[in-house]
């Protein structure tokens, strides 16, 4: 809660790098030769692996839930706030490349399928939509029954999501999986 994202060497227990937003840090993602912090300042750092600035993103929405694509040149950023659009960004020029805008609601988790496709996942409205990366269209929409979705995640061909909020914790376990394939 102090603004900062930290880096910390693991064998010593020594921090290495602090880098600052101008509020609270909510999400982080790990490209292959950067970090990106996203916090509630409406702002997306792009850093180096000593956190170096690189960039910043200003977004207008609040971004919650990162992802980085495996090729490591965009960036899939949730939202917490309006307008309700899931954005996929540049991370090389900070260049918006497309939305998604058919949540109704925060979209708290962010993923990609390894052809590419985006998934995002929305809180209250227990949903998790495939849409295409490119176009912003949506693919596939999967409806929850009951439960805000606060987590996903992908290992290999089954994407688990969670709906199991730890309080004391700050986390939310993978409750449930599915083989996406048969999505296709």
């Amino acid at each position: 809660l102090d603004h900062t994202v930290r880096l910390w060497d693991a064998e010593s227990g020594r921090q290495f790098a602090l880098g600052r937003h101008e509020n609270m840090v909510v999400s982080l993602a790990v490209g292959p030769n950067w970090i990106a912090s996203a916090g509630v300042d409406k702002t997306i750092r792009i850093w180096d692996y000593s956190l170096r600035p690189l960039r910043t993103i200003r977004s207008e929405t609040m971004p919650i839930g990162l992802a980085a694509h495996p090729d490591g040149q965009r960036l899939l950023a949730g939202t917490g706030s309006h307008p309700l659009q899931t954005n996929i960004w540049n991370v090389r020029t900070g260049k918006l490349l497309t939305s998604y805008t058919g949540h109704k609601n925060l979209t708290k988790a962010v993923g990609w399928l390894p052809d590419g496709t985006a998934v995002s996942t929305g809180g209250s409205n227990y949903e998790i939509v495939f849409w295409d990366a490119y176009s912003g269209r949506e693919k596939r929409r999967i409806v929850g029954g009951g439960r805000n979705v606060w987590s996903s995640g992908l290992k290999g061909s089954k994407l688990g999501f969670g709906n199991t909020w730890t309080a004391n914790k700050g986390k939310s376990e993978l409750d449930h999986a599915f083989d996406f394939t048969s999505l296709q």
